[in-house]
């Protein structure tokens, strides 16, 4: 078993044309361009859920019963928002741009396969799809192996709501393996290798989120596209403009969700009210009726409608009619629960979806003031370095038009190094050496006066 789905489309007109007719050929036997008017590989075609039997007659009765059927689904898609809205759901949305959905079952060549095992598994796979509601064309061709094509609408007829059609190739491939499993032999034993790792890869991902291993799952928090330019706009604000902001904008989607859900009650009252209107309308006048009947004055007249039975089947009567509107207020209360049901699931939805962005833009607001934080930090390390910088650059050049004047004030033209302790040495010594050289002036000056007096 091989399922194949196809690209699908908008148009189901163009599909059946497709696979209601044979592939066209040229003079030479070539593939052609197009369709032929011929449907000699139609082997028999059923539909389901649709209002039309494509198994009566002949063949160019089933054709044209397939091209009835077709038309149905190309109506129910593209009346998909008035089915909504007569079903009470929202008619919010944008209108599916490819309904028609399609795809095919072929069996191994050789396999003898039976028109009812074939139309057996086709259902089964609608089933598992989620689409064995919906509008289906299912068509077996005898060209090749054994086949069948399903044509489904992904419109349902009665709610309006579009099937999903997340993981479908997964899906068909576990049926399809199921499938080979049940009838006792694997043909495609790829795809039972194929099934076996995905099983594992999900396990260990499993494993690994329960051990909250976050350096092997990033798992990133799912925002829609607009909520992504909001927070990304809220990166530039500060937390009081974020907080009025947010504010704001769940306010107003408040107010829209109240007016949205204002006319939807009204129009399921109103769509009640057209149902069972006349009919509560006309049980109440009924047993308005009855009720004066049976309260009439008279007393002969009253005992003779006691006599005669009128009396007891009149408050039997009362009682059906009484039973009958309070059914039909049943019905009417149930409906109208279902939407208030659902009402209440949007609010609480919306109100849950409040206090998480309300919780994002809070730890957005404190990364932008840790943030802040740091940048201020930087700035004032940078500006202490700044000032230390100049004052040594102040203390350096003081000091160096200090030595400059010393120098010019020192003995034998003798100048300064920038080493203090070397010049400080230096003067030293040379302190020490014009001392030196004072005594020894002086000493020598006395021994000449010495001489002088002693001759």
């Amino acid at each position: 078993m091989i399922p194949r789905i196809g690209k699908g489309g908008g148009s189901f007109v163009a599909a059946v044309q497709y696979y209601a007719h044979d592939k066209a050929v040229d003079e030479d036997g070539k593939p052609g361009k197009g369709m032929a008017a011929t449907s000699e590989r139609v082997d028999w075609v059923v539909a389901d859920n649709l209002q039309i039997n494509t198994e009566l007659g002949s063949k160019s009765e089933q054709i044209e019963a397939m091209k009835k059927c077709a038309l149905i689904q190309q109506w129910t898609a593209e009346h998909q928002k008035d089915i909504k809205l007569a079903a009470g759901g929202s008619a919010a949305g944008r209108p599916l741009a490819k309904p028609a959905y399609t795809y095919s079952l072929s069996w191994a060549p050789g396999e003898d396969i039976s028109r009812a095992e074939m139309l057996r598994a086709a259902r089964s796979s609608l089933k598992v799809l989620g689409m064995d509601k919906h509008q289906a064309l299912i068509v077996a061709h005898n060209d090749g192996p054994t086949h069948v094509h399903c044509i489904v609408n992904r419109v349902d007829a009665k709610t309006g709501k579009a099937a999903s059609l997340s993981c479908d190739r997964l899906k068909l491939s576990k049926w399809a393996e199921k499938y080979e499993r049940k009838r006792g032999q694997i043909l495609v034993p790829s795809r039972v290798e194929n099934n076996k790792k995905r099983v594992a890869n999900k396990q260990s991902f499993n494993r690994l989120r329960s051990r909250g291993d976050g350096k092997k799952i990033v798992k990133g928090e799912s925002l829609t596209r607009e909520e992504w330019g909001t927070v990304k706009r809220y990166k530039k604000m500060d937390g009081k403009a974020i907080r009025a902001d947010r504010a704001a904008a769940q306010e107003a989607q408040a107010d829209q969700l109240q007016k949205r859900h204002d006319r939807r009650t009204r129009l399921i009252d109103d769509e009640l009210g057209k149902v069972y209107g006349g009919r509560k309308k006309a049980l109440r006048n009924e047993i308005r009726v009855i009720n004066e009947r049976i309260g009439a004055c008279g007393w002969f007249r009253q005992a003779l409608r006691k006599v005669t039975g009128h009396h007891q089947r009149d408050i039997r009567a009362v009682h059906n009619l009484k039973a009958s509107l309070a059914s039909l207020e049943g019905r009417v209360n149930e409906k109208r629960g279902q939407i208030m049901a659902e009402i209440g699931r949007e609010k609480h939805m919306m109100s849950e979806r409040h206090k998480a962005e309300l919780a994002r833009d809070e730890k957005l607001i404190a990364l932008a003031e840790k943030s802040k934080g740091k940048a201020e930090g930087r700035k004032r390390k940078a500006k202490a370095k700044s000032k230390g910088k100049s004052l040594c650059e102040a203390q350096e050049k003081a000091a160096s038009s200090g030595t400059g004047k010393s120098a010019g004030r020192g003995t034998r033209g003798q100048s300064r190094t920038p080493d203090r302790k070397r010049d400080r040495s230096e003067q030293r010594k040379q302190s020490r050496a014009e001392k030196l050289a004072k005594l020894s002036r002086g000493q020598s000056r006395g021994k000449d006066q010495g001489q002088g007096l002693g001759d």
